[in-house]
């Protein structure tokens, strides 16, 4: 595709035409059934374009799935960072909460794909998948300990509490259809997180009393 359009195309957007492309495939076919040729189709570009603008498919699906949670994590510890007044505890757990299962249902298919390509060990000098995930959790439950201090969660585990925090979050979105009832009693997205902040929430503060 050297024809004219793809000349006046603007720099990045053939990029982000293989990122788009990316995404839809992998949330419908997953990461082992979908081919650089079959993203390349949906893109409307060459191959070629691919490992100019990406990369290997492994590059792409960290770009495709993994960069949204990476920015996520990032936000939220830079707004930790620049507030200019400590939020309260139920602050912090709440906005954590509802920001995760946001981001998670906006990016859902995309998610499970994730899930089911744990198995991705990727090309030499690349990181698995679960080790980037593990990699950024670890990052926020430094973050979250060395907030810690005067919050009244002594003896709490950052490491294990805050990936049972994201994992209730995630159960949450990924086994929604399992987990809540359907029509007249399925609970609102308010009163369902509400529900999840304060299961967090009083896990971190279980010393607090007493």
């Amino acid at each position: 595709m050297s024809g004219s359009g793809t000349s006046r195309r603007r720099p990045g957007a053939g990029r982000e035409l293989v990122i788009r492309a990316a995404r839809d495939l992998f949330a419908r076919q997953g990461y082992d059934g979908t081919s650089l040729r079959d993203i390349a189709e949906r893109a409307g570009v060459n191959e070629s374009v691919i490992y100019r603008s990406v990369g290997t498919k492994e590059q792409i699906f960290n770009a495709a799935v993994l960069e949204p949670y990476h920015g996520f994590i990032g936000s939220f510890v830079a707004r930790w960072h620049s507030a200019t007044e400590r939020p309260s505890n139920s602050e912090m757990v709440g906005t954590f909460v509802r920001q995760l299962y946001d981001l998670l249902s906006e990016n859902r298919e995309l998610i499970t794909s994730l899930v089911a390509a744990s198995t991705l060990t990727g090309s030499p000098g690349q990181t698995p998948a679960r080790a980037q995930l593990n990699a950024e959790l670890d990052v926020l439950a430094a973050e979250t300990a060395a907030d810690a201090e005067g919050r009244g969660m002594d003896g709490v585990d950052f490491n294990l509490a805050v990936r049972c925090a994201v994992g209730m979050v995630m159960s949450l979105v990924l086994l929604d259809d399992w987990l809540l009832p359907a029509g007249d009693r399925r609970p609102s997205r308010e009163a369902l997180l509400d529900e999840a902040h304060q299961l967090i929430l009083g896990g971190l503060e279980r010393n607090r009393r007493g």
